[in-house]
Order: structure tokens, then C-alpha cells, then sequence
């Protein structure tokens, strides 16, 4: 087996290209969501038709499906990473890495169902944004790149997506969208 030089290289790592297609992917995924709330609210698409019961599954399904194909494509393209560097399996890293996006997962499953259910949909985003920032704080010490500083602009752009909450999806596209990519690109470079 090839040693490599940093054994922090794991199956959940944003590196690279996974950071970029992750970052295009939740942008995409943002605009549909945006769209189908907006179409929704405004009452003059297809969507205002649904019972509210309805929508409320189809806007969880729709997120769940996100995470779903973001972690598909995430360990997809790590996987590749990590054969051609001979690594097998998930190391002591990766496998805490995967506990913890697993338990904020649960957590903001359970506050998104309570949000939705209770009406104030309005701190959905913002607890998804620094959800995802305490993350990447409480990794840093596994992960190869320094997720500590992009867990702190996280929890800056979910405290400015409490304030403003007119603002709430463009924050989210930063964070989701824009800063995935940038962390990406900057270690292409590095």
C-alpha cells in the first residue's frame, strides 16, 4: 500500500473538484427551491394548487434528495481520489467526520420538520447555514484543509440570514453555493 504523506485524506472531503460540483449542485438546487417557495407564495403556479400538507412533504423530500445526491457525489469522487492514492477504506478521520454530518444531519432534520410544522419557515436556512459552520469548526482538527475558517463564514452568513431575512437565500447560495467552490479552487491552487 502507498503511504501518503497526509493521512487526512478521506471520503468526505470538499477538495478539488467535489467542492466545485457540490457548490454548482446546491446552487441549482437553491434556485429550485427558491422557485417552488416563491410559486408557491405568490399563488399563480401549479405549486399554490397543493394543500399545505402536501408542500410541506414535497419541500422535505426535495431537501432530503439534496443531501442524498450530495453525499452520493461527495463519496463518488473521493472514492476516486483515494483509489489512486491506494488508501481502502474510511480511516479514524473520515469515520468521525461522517458521525458528526450524520448527527447535525438528524438535528436539523428534526428542526426543519418542527419549523415547517410550526410555520416559521423563516429559520430553516439559517440554521442550515451554521449547522453546516459548526461542522466544519468541530472537523477541523480531521479534515486536510482548513475547515475551521469556513466554518466561521458560515455562522457569519447564518447570523446575517437571521437579520435579514429578505436576504435569507442569497446567504444561502454564499454558503452552500459560492463558498464550496472558492475552498475548492483555493486548494486546487495550493
Amino acid at each position: 500500500m502507498k503511504s501518503t504523506k497526509n493521512s487526512k485524506i478521506h471520503n468526505l472531503s470538499l477538495q478539488g473538484s467535489t467542492g466545485i460540483i457540490v457548490g454548482i449542485i446546491s446552487l441549482l438546487f437553491i434556485f429550485g427551491l427558491k422557485f417552488i417557495l416563491q410559486s408557491y407564495t405568490s399563488g399563480t403556479e401549479g405549486f399554490s394548487l397543493l394543500p399545505i400538507s402536501f408542500f410541506q412533504i414535497l419541500v422535505n423530500s426535495i431537501i432530503i434528495l439534496y443531501i442524498i445526491i450530495l453525499y452520493v457525489v461527495i463519496s463518488t469522487i473521493n472514492k476516486k481520489r483515494r483509489k489512486k492514492l491506494r488508501l481502502k477504506g474510511w480511516s479514524s478521520h473520515a469515520k468521525f467526520i461522517r458521525k458528526i454530518i450524520l448527527l447535525f444531519l438528524l438535528i436539523f432534520g428534526i428542526l426543519a420538520y418542527y419549523f415547517t410544522n410550526t410555520g416559521e419557515l423563516n429559520y430553516i436556512i439559517p440554521t442550515a447555514i451554521i449547522l453546516a459552520g459548526i461542522i466544519a469548526i468541530i472537523v477541523n482538527s480531521k479534515a486536510n484543509g482548513n475547515t475551521l475558517i469556513l466554518g466561521l463564514f458560515f455562522i457569519v452568513f447564518s447570523i446575517l440570514s437571521w437579520f435579514y431575512n429578505e436576504l435569507e437565500f442569497t446567504f444561502l447560495k454564499i454558503a452552500y453555493g459560492i463558498l464550496p467552490i472558492i475552498y475548492s479552487i483555493y486548494y486546487i491552487k495550493k
